[in-house]
């Protein structure tokens, strides 16, 4: 029997039970030598049913694994941030399915040991798969990058079933009748939180230092993002330090966010719109003592938001995103952070598919803003600093609070 064929018999076995060696000499599999490791899913680390496809692994990575190799299916990486890096764990492995069966080939799936509904006739299907792992391998620069049938072009293809399970929908791309109800209602809530309400400028103006009446729009903007976070779906369930991290994380990047979205009609004419009342140029903003390059930075970004036709609701989503990223320092929970990102990334992607059905494009495009803004949000710490060391700018304690944790963790 040939080392494939050996696999695919091997499909059943259980972990802790003998396996029948594929090569004579190779040891065996048992109970004495089985461990820890041997328990968990080396693709997600989820608890293991057995060997698969000559590696141990969990029910569900060895289920998205066949049907990826049966069907020949496409990915495109769905993360945030590096693409193509995605962190594979039982919490995010339904978000990105590229980078998961890149996990799969990583640990030793064998593509070989793939039969078509264990059928004879399976074997040229397998030896593409074959092409495809060594092009995966040697090309990792494609990652992101459409490919030439993606699976998320095959949405709502499928017929919803009541049997579907949420793995089954992150892993086929589909969404059942309750997947996508909960979606649109994730949605209504998300758009009903109005991340867009604009600070008001106050009736005291500093003639002396104009950079600070400017700024006390930048701290009202902070009280508003804080009273937004806690209407957002799922965001109050967690612990309030965890809570704390998240916002001192990614409250800058929020407010560059909804400056950006406010001077999306004015940044032709290199208008930034500070808020109610504080509308100036580029000129006037640089000549307040803020950085040259960070104001034509947000100008550009601005652009950028206008020309992938950001609206409302990718506004919303964009802003649940970034309040939830797993990588804030000091949180305690990351498991339910990630899986919290995890459901407004499906929302994401569900409604990018629905809204943009023709531009399978758009939901990366807006993944990569994500990448400026991070950028633009370091560059927006240092000016801060620069200007709190100068003395230019009067301090206000909660935001220097907030300035000084989120930009150790950037």
């Amino acid at each position: 029997m040939s080392t494939a064929g050996m696999d695919a018999e091997a499909d059943h076995l259980p972990c802790n039970r003998t396996a029948i060696p594929a090569q004579s000499g190779q040891s065996c599999l048992n109970e004495d030598v089985s461990s820890t490791v041997n328990n968990e899913c080396m693709v997600c680390s989820d608890k293991a049913t057995g060997l698969h496809y000559s590696v141990t692994t969990c029910e569900g990575c060895k289920g998205f694994f066949k049907r990826t190799v049966q069907k020949q299916l496409k990915y495109a990486c769905r993360g945030v941030g590096q693409l193509g890096g995605c962190t594979i764990t039982k919490e995010s492995r339904n978000n990105c399915q590229h980078c998961r069966y890149k996990k799969c080939l990583s640990v030793g799936m064998n593509v070989a040991a793939v039969r078509e509904d264990r059928a004879p006739g399976g074997r040229p299907h397998a030896k593409k798969l074959r092409s495809d792992q060594q092009q995966l391998d040697q090309d990792p620069q494609t990652h992101g990058q459409p490919t030439e049938r993606d699976p998320s072009e095959e949405l709502f293809d499928a017929p919803a079933t009541s049997s579907g399970t949420d793995q089954d929908i992150g892993q086929d791309d589909s969404f059942t009748e309750e997947k996508a109800g909960d979606m649109i209602q994730l949605l209504e809530e998300l758009k009903a939180s109005r991340p867009d309400i604009i600070p008001v400028k106050g009736n005291e103006v500093n003639h002396d230092k104009p950079i600070n009446t400017m700024m006390q729009c930048g701290y009202q903007e902070l009280q508003l993002i804080i009273r937004w976070a806690k209407k957002v779906p799922g965001f109050t369930n967690l612990c309030i330090g965890d809570q704390m991290c998240l916002l001192k994380s990614s409250f800058l990047e929020l407010n560059i966010l909804r400056l950006a979205y406010r001077s999306m009609a004015t940044y032709a004419d290199k208008i930034l719109h500070f808020a109610e009342g504080v509308v100036l140029t580029e000129e006037e903003t640089v000549k307040l003592g803020w950085d040259s390059e960070l104001v034509q930075s947000t100008c550009t970004f601005a652009k950028r938001l206008s020309e992938i036709k950001l609206d409302y609701s990718d506004f919303c989503l964009l802003n649940a995103l970034i309040l939830s990223f797993p990588d804030a320092a000091g949180l305690t929970d990351k498991e339910s952070v990630t899986r919290l990102q995890a459901r407004f990334m499906d929302c994401f992607y569900f409604y990018c598919q629905t809204k943009h059905p023709q531009d399978t494009k758009h939901y990366g495009k807006m993944l990569l803003r994500l990448q400026a803004l991070r950028a633009l949000s370091a560059k927006a710490a240092s000016c801060f600093f620069d200007l709190i060391d100068s003395g230019s700018l009067a301090k206000d304690d909660l935001a220097q609070e907030m300035f000084e944790d989120g930009f150790t963790s950037l």
